[in-house]
């Protein structure tokens, strides 16, 4: 099999040689007919004999023409067909590579379980340690309630209030570091309905879309059809009042 250079090689040989090809069959042309327009005036039996010899060597370069192009289209479409094996070699390597990104899914997509039960440890190793200083602290101020002096310093500690401090102190790492905040979104539940499973991305975000917009349509309709109750109600005729000193009066 010949190699990609040797190929190449022989397409650009092969366009030189219809370059000149052609340049001589466009000479011969001209040549042709400057020998026609001389026979024509003059009819001389020289003239004559030109212009038969230009003829024939018009033809000759008309088929040495044919045959560089002949030559040219094999020669390209060679170099197509060496392309096209190359292009599928490509494929061939891209698919593979492709079939094995699933197994790296589901390792990352392990390590990601790993951090979350990582994450779900901690906070409820710290929820059970916030359990035991309100028990502390409750039973502190009850002493100190009890023997009439100052209690424990602080608030009472809660769950939300350190959930607050912990975030904050996250928050604040990321700002100093320039991270983004890629935890929550990657570690954040999505729907598992059966209906959505085969869904991909795009296709959620569109059907969230459609929702959203339906739900604002519905919201247009209600308001307007509390609108038009209300203009309804302004036109009715307000209800007449009786003074009862006339009605005593009757």
């Amino acid at each position: 099999m010949k190699s990609r250079q040797e190929i190449q090689a022989a397409v650009a040989r092969a366009e030189k040689a219809h370059e000149t090809a052609t340049a001589n069959l466009t000479e011969a042309r001209k040549a042709y007919q400057i020998a026609d327009e001389q026979w024509i005036e003059r009819g001389a039996k020289r003239d004559r004999e030109t212009r038969s010899e230009r003829a024939d060597e018009m033809e000759r370069c008309e088929t040495l023409q044919k045959r560089a192009a002949q030559k040219l289209d094999l020669a390209r479409s060679e170099l197509t067909a060496l392309v096209r094996e190359e292009r599928l070699q490509s494929l061939s390597e891209l698919r593979a590579k492709l079939s094995t990104f699933s197994d790296t899914l589901a390792t990352h997509a392990a390590e990601f379980v790993t951090l979350d039960r990582a994450v779900e440890a901690r906070v409820m190793a710290l929820a059970v340690e916030v359990r035991g200083m309100i028990e502390t602290y409750d039973t502190a101020k009850q002493i100190a309630d009890d023997l009439r002096v100052q209690g424990p310093d602080g608030p009472r500690p809660d769950l939300a209030n350190v959930s607050l401090a912990i975030r904050k102190v996250v928050t604040r790492a990321r700002v100093d570091e320039h991270r983004d905040p890629l935890a929550p979104h990657w570690l954040a539940n999505v729907d598992t309905d059966w209906k959505l499973r085969e869904q991909r991305a795009e296709d959620l975000t569109d059907l969230e879309r459609v929702g959203a917009r339906n739900a604002q349509i519905a919201r247009d309709q209600r308001e307007a059809a509390a609108y038009t109750a209300g203009m309804e109600a302004g036109k009715q005729p307000p209800p007449t009042e009786t003074n009862p000193q006339t009605e005593a009066a009757q």
